[in-house]
């Protein structure tokens, strides 16, 4: 069993009352471990759970979001204001041709929101 970020754990904890958690060590233990132990509701990453519904069958996937992972990039602040700009404009690029897109699409994740360009 995984340790959950501390800010996961407030953020799951805070929202429930008088519950167990159980937090797994990777994405696709969480539908076999929730259909073992025969629980009340289970959170993970999206396309994880929609493989295991698909693959496992009778179970329910609630429309929405629990929570959303941001992603971004950083540089050492030492490279100066136009490695930022670079950063910042090579990001933009990616996400306008398509590749960032793409490269989700090509590692099974698809269905991911890609952030609007910028501007």
């Amino acid at each position: 069993m995984a340790r959950w970020p501390q800010h996961y754990h407030r953020r799951v904890t805070s929202s429930l009352s008088r519950r167990d958690l159980l937090a797994l060590a990777g994405t696709r233990l969480v539908v076999d471990e929730f259909v073992a132990r025969r629980a009340d509701v289970a959170a993970g990453v999206g396309q994880q759970l929609v493989a295991d519904v698909a693959r496992i069958g009778g179970l329910r996937l609630l429309p929405g979001y629990f929570m959303v992972i941001e992603q971004a990039m950083d540089l050492p602040k030492e490279r100066g204001d136009a490695a930022s700009v670079a950063l910042a404009a090579f990001v933009e690029r990616a996400k306008a041709s398509g590749f960032v897109a793409g490269a989700l699409t090509r590692r099974g994740i698809g269905d991911a929101l890609v952030a609007p360009v910028a501007g």
